[in-house]
């Protein structure tokens, strides 16, 4: 089973302090009965200014593969946004060649969003896995690109239900070096004449199965545990 647990980071709290209960919470509580732990998070400040519209707010996403049905499940901790069952697609595998535990090199683009509103599952995930997936690796030069389709809470555990939102898709990205997804030019490929038809492309891809309004991003580092 694959678990992805969202976390949000209280007021009172840095980021560097979001970071350590985030990576000590999952070392702790949630690595042990998973085969494989990642941890993306919002480490740095997104840029002020960016085509990407990055939210600001301290967000986590802790990717639990392997996790056996009856594996003991702990109580959430601060910030606990909800816990969701996921399938898997890896259209682009970042092998990892640095340390477990330590950052991963390059940055990271998470994504939550909705279906869109008057279309059906079967057309979403259509324009979605045969559309978009393809559309993205074109287009970005993401090093890493994990593709979550959510099947629905995690309930088995018993988490609080009233603190989750309803989500459809999470996306995992990775681009190295961060200037990859930093600069526009990059991010879209090409001169300024090449990026904008570029643009419009991605956006009207996108608004044709996803609830654009949905849409939440944020600037992520990645930490591989386990």
């Amino acid at each position: 089973m694959r678990i992805l647990y969202l976390v949000r980071g209280t007021p009172a709290e840095s980021r560097s302090e979001f970071k350590d209960r985030i990576i000590a919470f999952t070392k702790e509580h949630l690595a042990p009965p998973a085969d494989s732990v990642v941890v993306a998070l919002t480490e740095d400040n997104p840029p002020a200014l960016s085509v990407i519209p990055f939210r600001k707010d301290l967000f986590a996403l802790i990717s639990l593969e392997g996790v056996s049905d009856d594996a003991p499940w702990p109580d959430p901790p601060s910030g606990f946004a909800g816990a969701y069952e996921s399938e898997a697609a890896y259209p682009v595998v970042h092998e990892r060649d640095w340390p477990l535990s330590e950052r991963s090199p390059g940055a990271g683009l998470l994504t939550l969003f909705r279906r869109r509103i008057g279309i059906g599952e079967d057309e979403f995930l259509r324009r979605w896995f045969e559309g978009h997936t393809p559309l993205t690796l074109e287009v970005h030069p993401n090093v890493g690109y994990v593709r979550n389709r959510i099947l629905g809470d995690f309930t088995k555990a018993g988490l609080p239900a009233h603190t989750r939102d309803v989500w459809d898709g999470i996306v995992e990205e990775q681009y190295d070096p961060p200037s990859d997804l930093l600069r526009p030019s990059r991010f879209f490929g090409g001169t300024l004449l090449k990026m904008i038809p570029t643009m419009i492309r991605v956006y009207r891809d996108v608004k044709g199965f996803i609830d654009y309004p949905s849409i939440r991003t944020w600037l992520t580092s990645e930490y591989r545990i386990k």
